[in-house]
């Protein structure tokens, strides 16, 4: 047995029994938390000192990585940098928006080794903080989330500073994960001006086109697909249309693409020290550490393959068995929350059956 690999597993399964609270997290920069179902914002949880500020690089291209640990086909993200010092000025700085999720995405609940791994490239400006903090938010923008098909919310924190339409219904369910980072650029980052535009300029960022501003976000409407060796964006596509599972859409079925991202793309290149992370096993959280162990050293693939299509027909049975009621789902709930309790199941299985394997 690979002692570390055997060991991961089972720190995975202990902070299971702990908690099932499971959506979206920063993974590098390290995050406060572990927490990925943080719905109350602006972060996932109070401020440690203890740990330290990650260096981002200023004035130029640094990448990003985040987890996920349960589906949400379609849900966009978002990236903010606050003030120094202060979980304020996120509404005033965003980096990148409308990010799409990789609707390949089909992490277990009960294993952190399979949180789903996905990752962007951002222009960090040239600012100098001692101790900001990095957000990023998913938005939940489906029928069980309370956003009707065919209609759109706004981030209620952007609601709240002025910064998105108070008119439009706010986005009810919206996770939160921040990270501190330092920047040693020129100038300070409470007196910087920040411009998504110039953002979305200097990166060639092609998924704001045709969508709802920043901030706001319409019925399922940020799909993508991103590298499965790799974690980078391939590809966006059209807002997800008659798939009646709320946790999985397989790409194969609904998945319409309508942009490619091209070979050099500025926001899908590798930059910074957290690109490292691509080609790093997926690790159970621990406060300030990243992972460690190379991909390389995971070598029997075909049973990893075999586990996860395992899984995937299981939540293509539990397609099956809900598509028929999701009407009623819409208006209590019960349904949803029986699905989310069956990927509960779906984790217990998927961590047995890889602990067996490398066993």
């Amino acid at each position: 047995m690979n002692s570390k690999i055997a060991a991961l597993q089972l720190a995975s399964f202990a902070t299971f029994l702990f908690t099932v609270n499971a959506h979206t997290r920063l993974e590098c920069p390290p995050p406060r938390s572990g927490e990925t179902g943080a719905k109350i914002g602006p972060c996932d949880a109070d401020d440690d000192l203890s740990l330290p500020a990650y260096p981002l690089v200023p004035g130029a291209l640094n990448t990003i990585t985040w987890l996920e640990s349960l589906g949400h086909p379609g849900a966009p993200g978002r990236l903010a940098l606050s003030l120094d010092g202060a979980d304020e000025g996120f509404e005033s700085c965003i980096l990148l928006d409308h990010i799409p999720h990789d609707e390949r995405s089909i992490p277990s609940l009960a294993n952190q080794l399979s949180y789903h791994r996905a990752s962007i490239t951002v222009f960090i400006p040239d600012v100098y903080c001692e101790r900001c903090h990095l957000q990023f938010v998913t938005v939940m923008s489906d029928e069980i989330h309370q956003l009707p098909k065919g209609e759109q919310c706004a981030y209620k924190g952007a609601q709240t500073a002025g910064t998105a339409d108070a008119n439009l219904e706010d986005c009810k369910v919206v996770y939160h994960s921040c990270s501190p980072v330092s920047i040693n650029g020129k100038i300070p980052r409470d007196e910087y001006q920040c411009s998504l535009d110039s953002f979305i300029e200097e990166l060639e960022w092609p998924f704001m086109q045709g969508k709802p501003p920043a901030s706001t976000y319409a019925y399922k409407g940020d799909p993508g697909m991103y590298d499965r060796q790799i974690a980078v964006l391939q590809s966006g596509g059209k807002p997800v249309e008659n798939c009646n599972n709320y946790f999985y859409c397989d790409p194969e079925k609904f998945y319409q693409e309508n942009i490619v991202v091209e070979e050099g793309a500025k926001y899908a290149d590798l930059h910074g020290t957290c690109a490292a992370m691509v080609n790093m096993v997926v690790e159970p959280f621990e406060l300030g550490k990243l992972p460690s162990i190379p991909i390389t050293t995971i070598t029997n693939e075909m049973d990893s393959d075999t586990t996860m299509n395992k899984t995937k027909e299981i939540v293509e049975e539990i397609e099956s068995t809900t598509s028929n009621t999701n009407n009623a789902a819409e208006s209590s709930g019960i349904v949803a929350l029986r699905t989310e309790v069956s990927f509960i199941m779906i984790g217990l299985l998927s961590l047995l059956v890889s602990t067996i394997i490398v066993a």
